[in-house]
């Protein structure tokens, strides 16, 4: 180096060493000095939680059905909870309550909304329609007086074929439905053995035992108007046995037929008088007799008599009989009598006279 260079390095200012600070005793910071050494902290990895959610974490709604009294809004059936997302088919549960019918719902959707929502269906007390029940058979005529079933609207009935007529029933012996608030009728048809003809005597009465009813025809579903009084007598004409009831049904004159029971047999009335023989003397009447060989033909069922107005014969003549005619007579009564060949009279009336042959 020169001596310029050197002159130059030595005018130059030469920076300042730093000295070291002495360490402080610990009088001078108040401390005391631990002469144990301690272990480095470690810093935890868990990182702080964050700050708690916001904003809606679930995207379903909240749908309730209440079922109430629509006139004293009382609770009539627990609510119903649903939920669903927006958009969603809403399905609503249509509960039956025995006694009410639904009149009204308010809030009513099809499908879930955006939000949450209430439903409430009105109920409204109803008073069930009677069912009425017919027992008829195959002709339509009733076995029975028509049943009535009552209950609570809305509530299942049950009805039932007749048990004695178990096995004849056409179709279902039983028929179930629900009391609505309209009047209902069910038809339970048998198929019916037809009735029976009994044998009968000449002469059969019956004594009343108590008030009968009386019916136009046998197994008849309306009575007559007027029921006969007991303790009267009638005399029976023909006699018919139902084989499905075992019921006797008993003709007492005409379209009148009336049971058995409640009746006792008899062997005659004893309210009529002796039986006499209806006859009016001949001698009131002048007659003039003709004997005559005539031919005719009986036209209706007639009397015959032992002598004009006199005694009537047990026998009747039958229509259609031929007779053989043997003498006329002419009563001044105007009547015209034929003497048939057996000694009997009969009212010209009722022959027919055939043309010689």
């Amino acid at each position: 180096m020169s001596l310029l260079s050197r002159i130059r390095t030595w005018l130059r200012p030469t920076p300042a060493k730093p000295v070291p600070k002495k360490p402080r005793h610990a009088a001078e910071t108040g401390t005391l000095h631990k002469t144990t050494t301690e272990p480095p902290v470690v810093a935890d990895p868990t990182p702080p939680p964050l700050p708690p959610a916001t904003g809606a974490v679930d995207s379903r709604v909240h749908v309730i059905v209440y079922y109430q009294d629509a006139s004293s809004h009382e609770a009539l059936l627990t609510p119903a909870h649903l939920y669903g997302h927006p958009g969603e088919p809403l399905p609503i549960a249509w509960r039956v309550v025995p006694g009410f019918v639904l009149t009204e719902i308010k809030g009513f959707v099809q499908v879930f909304p955006k939000s949450n929502q209430v439903i409430v269906c009105g109920y409204s007390a109803r008073v069930a329609g009677p069912v009425v029940i017919y027992h008829r058979d195959t002709a339509g005529r009733l076995l029975q007086v028509p049943e009535i079933l009552t209950g609570v609207i809305n509530q299942p009935y049950t009805a039932h074929a007749l048990s004695r007529f178990a096995d004849a029933v056409q179709g279902e012996s039983t028929q179930s439905g629900t009391f609505t608030p309209t009047s209902q009728r069910l038809r339970f048809t048998y198929q019916l053995t037809p009735l029976q003809t009994g044998a009968l005597a000449d002469a059969t009465y019956v004594e009343l035992l108590v008030p009968k009813l009386v019916y136009p025809v046998p197994l008849g579903s309306a009575p007559l108007p007027t029921r006969l009084p007991r303790q009267t007598y009638w005399q029976v004409y023909a006699v018919m046995r139902d084989p499905n009831t075992h019921t006797v049904w008993l003709n007492v004159g005409g379209n009148q037929w009336l049971t058995a029971d409640g009746t006792r047999n008899q062997a005659h009335n004893p309210f009529l008088p002796d039986p006499t023989p209806l006859a009016l003397s001949h001698s009131l009447f002048t007659s003039t007799a003709q004997k005559i060989e005539l031919h005719g033909v009986a036209l209706g069922d007639a009397t015959r008599w032992s002598a004009p107005y006199a005694e009537m014969r047990p026998h009747r003549l039958a229509t259609g009989t031929p007779v053989h005619i043997v003498a006329v007579t002419t009563l001044n009564n105007q009547s015209r009598w034929y003497r048939l060949a057996d000694g009997d009279y009969v009212l010209a009336t009722f022959i027919t006279v055939l043309p010689r042959a």
